[in-house]
């Protein structure tokens, strides 16, 4: 271990090397949080969602209407 003082504590030195790292580490991790705030509200941004997958929504919601249409027509043509 280090260096110790009188009162038991580290040295100055040691201490300070410790708050820096500290603040290093505090700001990484707001750094991170904020970047993760940013994900989930992209993520659950409706409007840019759509506009960005429109065409396979699009293409999805066709196919289940013309599975549908089949599908029904098929109840009222059987005899």
């Amino acid at each position: 271990m280090g260096p110790e003082t009188e009162d038991g504590m580290s040295s100055p030195l040691r201490v300070e090397a410790l708050e820096q790292q500290a603040d290093r580490q505090r700001d990484l991790l707001q750094s991170h949080v904020q970047e993760l705030r940013q994900n989930v509200r992209n993520r659950l941004d409706v409007q840019r969602n759509v506009r960005e997958h429109v065409w396979p929504l699009a293409g999805l919601v066709a196919a289940i209407g013309i599975g549908l249409g089949f599908t029904l027509t098929g109840l009222f043509t059987r005899e």
